[in-house]
């Protein structure tokens, strides 16, 4: 819902608390406490009175005043001026009002009326915006500027009724005329004039800006006030009735979308001021007399609407850009959170991940009870499973984040398929379920994509359709081609999924109904995932289900025909390889389970191992033992892993060494922080010993063989 009028009729019209009551003072931010001495009543008198003779001198003959903005002025100042609402500020604008006219040789009797009309004016408008919530008293709301022409509209109408009777006893016409002549020129200076003064900064931060040395903004910033300043010169060279067709519409609008409210109200002002003074008085080139007063109102009435237009824009876009700052915001904590969150599971999960597969590993040299291997076994794959959990969460807010990237390469179809069926025929056999796959005869033996997504989209379909399918039942998979599209299919004969929940699969934490998380697990990403990367990938998915007999996604993804032949991958080592005793390993680690861990890994390695707690005595101890490669955790008390890494990167001998970080942050940036302090390389933890050891002969094998010593040339 919008906004309403959120009336206080505790507040007296000068906006002080009625005697008795309880004060309540709105817009706090606006009206503040007011200051001592009378630099209010002061301010309010001068500016008035100098708005006072601009307004006489615009007025044509005969008329009332092209423009008139003391009213406009005093109105914007009751709003933001502290202390200016109380009742002397209103007797020094009576006195402003007063003065203005008497030294302009108006008689008393004419100027009193005159100003009870302009004082009456202004406490309407200032009756309602007064009770108004401050977003829309200093436009920052899509509906002050309605807010303001209803508040304008009011006071022009107390303007025009006294205004209307005093017509022809003043100026000889009609009260018809007069009223909608001072109605209308009231609510035109209402809306050219107060947004200026409801939306400025304060006047610290204003002078700041404009005193502030050099250009203030970019040149191509200029270019809309530019379009303005020439549409106004192309109206003073014309002249005439012709000028009003160069009037700034449009580039006026240009200012809505390029600039904040205040300047747009700015350059809205002096074009309402240039148009209502120059066009409708006589002062232009080209009128030599004056226009008549139906003339004058439609003027005032274009006037107005031109300047309600470019307002609005600006504070529409503002708003818009205040939702999209929120949403940055919002997504910069989320990241920020789901970093922090991950960072604490990985921990303490690195040392079950490591420990269980060293115990697994150490359970087959001894002779323990079966339930003993097995439930070591069943540890790990939950830590495996809780690992991927983790991993899921992230992917999804790499995807929304547009973080995410495609490495498109050239791969072998075949092995990707056999991969991924391998991997889950046992799995599924050990549910009871049969797992079978064909491929269509024409599918293409290498082709050029991003095997890694393909093989996730993959994973994440066959493990549901695993885990929803009874124990008995089977699950087909078949891929074939069509043009330069690859074809997945997964049919499963599970438990199905609801027809009015099938387009809600796709969303994030949804599955196909509220008991599927207690019965089956999980948490509703997997779908959500696989759809995102499936779009990442420039294909589509689809899916059929029937309930109680199962569910078929159909996947196409586009591929591009391979340039160059598929990487030959090494072959497989032993996983523990036995190093030199020579080799030397320093392992910066707070945590002392992770230290266990590692040291558990790298138990029958052959490495001599040392440790150390913290950066900074990780940089002294790696000076003193000049080691061959470091494990540098990043987050540490004292000194962290970044900060230990960069010192160690400035030391003689060092530029070369080895670095590798060990940390549980795993999203991209951080690890391209850490890459830019100098580590050689990155793991993430959980680690597990594959990802250890490969580490280790990456570099310790290179660094053997550059120590090793040239064979003998047998020429000599």
């Amino acid at each position: 819902m919008g906004p309403v009028f959120r009336f206080h009729p505790r507040m007296s019209l000068f906006g002080e608390p009625h005697p008795g009551m309880k004060p309540q003072l709105p817009n706090t931010d606006v009206i503040r406490d007011r200051p001592g001495g009378y630099w209010p009543e002061a301010i309010l008198f001068l500016a008035i009175f100098a708005a006072c003779v601009l307004g006489i001198w615009s007025r044509p003959a005969g008329f009332l005043a092209s423009v008139w903005p003391a009213n406009a002025l005093m109105l914007g100042l009751l709003l933001r001026l502290p202390g200016a609402a109380r009742c002397t500020g209103w007797v020094a604008a009576g006195a402003a009002f007063m003065t203005a006219d008497l030294v302009t040789e108006a008689t008393v009797f004419k100027a009193a009326i005159l100003n009870t009309a302009n004082l009456l004016s202004i406490a309407g408008a200032y009756w309602v915006l007064r009770r108004l919530p401050n977003d829309i008293i200093r436009l920052q709301h899509p509906m002050s500027m309605l807010y303001i022409v209803l508040a304008a509209a009011l006071g022009g109408a107390v303007a025009g009724l006294l205004g209307g009777l005093a017509n022809p006893l003043l100026f000889g016409g009609s009260v018809l005329m007069g009223f909608t002549f001072w109605w209308v020129t009231e609510m035109v200076n209402y809306v050219a004039l107060l947004p200026i003064l409801l939306s400025a900064p304060p006047l610290r931060t204003l002078l700041r800006i404009l005193l502030r040395p050099g250009w203030p903004c970019a040149t191509q910033n200029c270019l809309p006030a530019l379009a303005v300043a020439l549409s106004c010169i192309a109206a003073l060279l014309i002249g005439g009735p012709g000028a009003a067709i160069t009037f700034p519409v449009l580039a006026l609008l240009w200012c809505g979308l390029a600039y904040p409210v205040f300047p747009t109200s700015v350059l809205t002002l002096l074009c309402s001021l240039f148009a209502l003074t120059f066009i409708s008085s006589g002062h232009l080139q080209g009128y030599t007399q004056s226009a008549g007063e139906i003339a004058l109102i439609s003027i005032r009435l274009g006037v107005s609407v031109v300047a309600i237009a470019p307002i609005m824009l600006s504070i529409v876009i503002y708003n818009l850009r205040q939702v999209h700052q929120a949403a940055e915001a919002a997504s910069q904590a989320k990241s920020t959170f789901l970093a922090n969150v991950s960072h604490e599971m990985r921990t303490p999960l690195n040392a079950i991940v490591g420990l269980s597969e060293v115990m697994s590993s150490q359970v087959k040299q001894q002779p323990l009870p079966g339930s003993f291997s097995d439930n070591l076994h069943y540890i790990h794959l939950s830590a495996q499973h809780l690992s991927e959990l983790i991993n899921n969460i992230l992917d999804l807010s790499k995807i929304e984040a547009g973080k995410m990237e495609l490495v498109p390469a050239t791969t072998e179809l075949s092995k990707v398929i056999e991969h991924v069926y391998v991997v889950y025929k046992t799995q599924a056999e050990q549910n009871g379920v049969v797992l079978a796959c064909e491929h269509d005869k024409n599918l293409p033996r290498t082709v050029r994509i991003d095997a890694g997504k393909v093989k996730q989209v993959l994973i994440n379909l066959i493990s549901n359709a695993i885990k929803f399918t009874p124990s008995g039942k089977r699950i087909d998979l078949w891929f074939g081609s069509e043009g330069e599209d690859l074809l997945f299919r997964v049919a499963d004969q599970g438990i199905g999924i609801p027809p009015d929940r099938l387009n809600s699969i796709f969303e994030d934490f949804e599955q196909g109904d509220d008991t599927i998380t207690r019965d089956y697990g999980g948490t509703g990403l997997g779908l959500a995932i696989t759809k995102k990367i499936v779009a990442l990938l420039e294909g589509t998915i689809a899916v059929e289900s029937v309930l109680g007999q199962g569910t078929t996604f159909f996947i196409r993804v586009p591929f591009q025909r391979p340039t160059s032949p598929p990487k030959v991958a090494p072959v497989s080592e032993p996983m523990q390889p036995i190093f030199a005793g020579t080799f030397t390993i320093l392992i910066v680690e707070d945590n002392p389970v992770n230290r266990i861990t590692i040291e558990a890994m790298l138990e029958n390695s052959g490495l001599t191992i040392h440790f150390a707690d913290n950066g900074e005595i990780g940089v002294r101890k790696a000076l003193e033992l000049k080691p061959d490669l470091i494990f540098m955790d990043l987050h540490m008390p004292v000194m962290s892993g970044l900060e230990a890494t960069r010192l160690l990167r400035k030391k003689p001998g060092f530029g070369t060494v080895p670095i590798i970080a060990l940390s549980a942050d795993a999203l991209t940036e951080q690890q391209a922080e850490a890459y830019a302090c100098g580590v050689s390389g990155y793991l993430t933890k959980p680690i597990n010993s594959k990802q250890l050891v490969a580490v280790l002969k990456e570099h310790l094998q290179q660094k053997l063989l550059d120590e090793a010593p040239s064979p003998p040339d047998d020429r000599a």
